[in-house]
């Protein structure tokens, strides 16, 4: 391989941000130049003026996340952090749980667990608009279902939601603050509800169409090849 015999401007955007993270700086630096001038140019070009950092190890310039993101990220925050204030709360009241079965043992820490993960991915996705997203659709995506079928349900909510329920009673919407973690056994055998969390598929939504910020290539000094 001739060193500046690549020709980046035909990369897509994931294959050039694969070559500068892989390209060998002290060896193929032309290589490395014209890659780092490739997204420098992609980027002024899409974004005004967004400067890469060429510096050693790894860094970049961070663009913060649109607002709307922002917003969704607070949501995940706020849910998540007061989810493990109530559950906290509970288990103070509730008091030891140790010969409890192992149903109970996941149903009691596995909603700690997602709020838990809820608050990490809002802060990262606060501060950068990365690989956060997509736990935030994970997560959001999770709460869109509502299910109770042969005695078993299902529902998880985060801080708001406004499901719109069908079953027993007919069709309603209802309007729900706070965080919300059922995966019981407790409910009738006979009653069958289905239902769809509108606040969660738009946050989906939003996720999805928003285009995501500019992110920093991170740029590795001496690892891989040209």
């Amino acid at each position: 391989m001739i060193d500046g015999e690549l020709q980046f401007a035909s990369y897509t955007r994931e294959q050039l941000v694969e070559a500068l993270r892989h390209i060998d700086r002290e060896q193929y630096p032309k290589n490395f130049a014209n890659a780092q001038a490739e997204w420098a140019a992609r980027l002024a070009a899409s974004a005004g003026t967004e400067p890469l950092a060429a510096e050693s190890g790894e860094s970049g310039h961070l663009q913060s996340p649109p607002a709307l993101i922002r917003m969704l990220a607070a949501m995940l925050i706020a849910g998540g952090a007061a989810g493990v204030a109530v559950y906290a709360w509970v288990f103070q009241i509730a008091g030891p749980i140790e010969n409890a079965s192992w149903q109970i043992w996941v149903v009691s820490f596995l909603p700690l667990l997602l709020m838990a993960v809820a608050i990490a991915t809002g802060v990262q996705l606060w501060r950068r608009d990365g690989a956060a997203r997509s736990w935030a659709t994970f997560l959001y995506a999770l709460q869109i279902p509502l299910l109770e079928f042969h005695g078993y349900a299902y529902q998880f909510f985060l801080g708001f939601a406004a499901p719109v329920r069908h079953g027993p009673g007919g069709t309603n919407l209802f309007l729900q603050f706070g965080t919300t973690f059922d995966l019981g056994s407790e409910v009738s055998p006979d009653r069958f509800l289905i239902g769809v969390n509108l606040v969660a598929v738009v946050c989906l939504v939003i996720l999805m169409a928003v285009p995501r910020s500019n992110e920093p290539v991170p740029v590795r000094v001496g690892a891989g090849n040209a």
